[in-house]
């Protein structure tokens, strides 16, 4: 026996000894229940219409229909939904520093819908990111952090990322209760310690240490490693800001404890710079074509990406539109060397990796690719 009635738009069915449809048919009394179209009932219940009539075939047929018409509209109201939600649902970010790592790191977060302030030293990097991007383009630092809920740094050593939190016009000065900053520069860590215990005793900021490794190509494509430091809550939640940037991220363990794997990062980087420059001068006082070391020592236990990609440079001479520049290395190893007497663990070839290019900066050439380095050998 079926009965309905209309109460409110809502249909309500009264069903007598119903069927569900499950693998074991168990039987069951339904004496009342309020569902809110009859259509909802039917795909759990299967009244005891005759099989093969024809009425339990029509009506099959327009609850086939029903479910269909309803499966379409929830999947339309779905996608025009979809997007505000998101929208509305993504932290606001402010983006300081935009440098060769920060341009294309605001147009990865930009392209993932994230809304973004951004503010440089140089107003005209700034005002082409954001022009790139469609950001808002802050006057100040504390327009961007008034604006913001994530404050992302990425600046270029540690006296810019103290000047740029504990100075005049600072981030310390403007900063309120609940939000959160992520730091991508490469700093010491002790500085990073002492700022981000400020700024949360302060201004009840959390912090996370996110230097990354991969360059602008990695930076371009998405295809970074960022080694985090900060408590476990506030690195999962700085994940899905870092994501659009990262192939992989990871947590190393308090603040302070990113900066110091990079500093890892950058000890191999740097001694593999120094020591391929030897190479390169040694093959060619040799009589070997250097150009033809790539091919012959790619795919071996010498490979490496700093091989792959300063091998080539150094042997052609190409010091232009560098990649990377031979001071942020250098300003890497000295912080090696810093924390290395910190925790008293010796460092000997950082230090020594680290005057064979404090020679090349004296020279003037601390803005150039760290390829510059063969030129302390001479040509043969």
């Amino acid at each position: 026996m079926r009965e309905a009635s209309t109460l409110f738009g809502v249909t309500r069915i009264s069903i007598m000894k119903c069927r569900l449809t499950t693998p074991a048919f168990i039987s069951m009394s339904i004496v009342s229940r309020t569902f809110r179209t009859s259509t909802d009932l039917d795909t759990i219940c299967e009244c005891r219409t005759a099989p093969g009539s024809a009425a339990a075939t029509s009506r099959s047929h327009q609850q086939h229909q029903q479910h269909q018409q309803h499966q379409q509209h929830q999947q339309h109201q779905q996608q025009h939904r979809q997007p505000k939600e998101d929208f509305m649902s993504l932290p606001r970010l402010g983006f300081i520093g935009i440098g060769l790592m920060g341009d294309p790191m605001t147009r990865r977060l930009a392209a993932a819908g994230y809304p973004l302030v951004v503010w440089n030293r140089s107003p005209d990097k700034a005002r082409h990111a954001a022009d790139a991007t469609g950001a808002q383009l802050a006057t100040s630092i504390a327009e961007l952090v008034q604006s913001v809920d994530v404050i992302m740094l990425c600046l270029a050593n540690t006296d810019v990322v103290q000047e740029v939190v504990m100075g005049d016009d600072g981030i310390a000065r403007h900063a309120r209760p609940g939000q959160r900053l992520i730091d991508l520069s490469s700093s010491d860590p002790a500085v990073t310690r002492e700022l981000a215990a400020l700024l949360r005793h302060d201004n009840g900021v959390s912090w996370v240490d996110a230097p990354v490794s991969g360059g602008v190509a990695g930076a371009e494509s998405g295809s970074l490693a960022i080694m985090c430091g900060g408590s476990a809550e506030d690195v999962e939640a700085a994940r899905p800001i870092l994501e659009p940037m990262a192939a992989r991220i990871t947590h190393m363990g308090e603040v302070g404890a990113g900066q110091v794997t990079k500093i890892c990062n950058q000890m191999l980087v740097g001694c593999a710079a120094a020591a391929i420059a030897e190479m390169v001068a040694m093959a060619e006082a040799s009589g070997v074509d250097a150009t033809r070391l790539c091919d012959a020592l790619t795919g071996g236990f010498a490979d490496s990406t700093p091989f792959r990609m300063l091998t080539p440079r150094m042997a052609d001479r190409d010091f232009d539109a560098p990649k990377w520049h031979l001071r942020t290395l250098l300003k890497d190893l000295d912080m090696a060397v810093a924390q290395a007497q910190r925790s008293t663990s010796a460092v000997p070839m950082s230090g020594l990796a680290a005057q064979v290019m404090r020679q090349q900066v004296a020279r003037g050439n601390g803005e150039r690719d760290p390829a510059i380095l063969i030129e302390g050998y001479g040509k043969a």
